[in-house]
């Protein structure tokens, strides 16, 4: 069950990923059939043709900056959702192998990281009441 949430949470950070990548494509295709809109009803090259291409070229980078920020994004929270646990994990198994038996992880998720936090827990409880 926990892999399946897991795999579920996975896919919904990548499917928001590829929507902004399919919206940059949409916007990259929408800029292309406008210059050419534009193209068509300046008649052809006209005096105005550097304008238009002035203008298709603005579109195309306002649209590659909003794809770069969107990935940017997608990324921050693919990574910071696998960092902080482990992150976590990493400084209780340090106190853990300096004899503190006294620790607590709180992250609660429920995925595998989750697991082994809650394992983590309970076997520093088990600690406690041994020694």
């Amino acid at each position: 069950m926990n892999k399946r949430l897991l795999n579920a949470k996975m896919e919904q950070k990548f499917s928001i990923a590829f929507i902004a990548v399919v919206v940059g494509f949409i916007l990259v295709a929408g800029i292309g059939l406008l210059n050419m809109y534009m193209l068509a009803k300046s008649g052809g090259f006209s005096l105005f043709w550097p304008f238009y291409r002035l203008f298709g070229l603005l579109l195309l980078v306002i649209t590659v900056v909003f794809n770069l920020c969107m990935i940017k994004v997608v990324c921050k929270s693919l990574s910071m959702s696998l960092v902080v646990p482990i992150t976590e994990i990493r400084e209780a198994v340090a106190k853990l192998k300096k004899g503190d038996f006294d620790i607590h992880i709180t992250y609660a998720g429920q995925d595998e990281l989750g697991e082994l936090a809650a394992d983590m827990n309970e076997a520093c409880a088990h600690m406690r009441t041994v020694i």
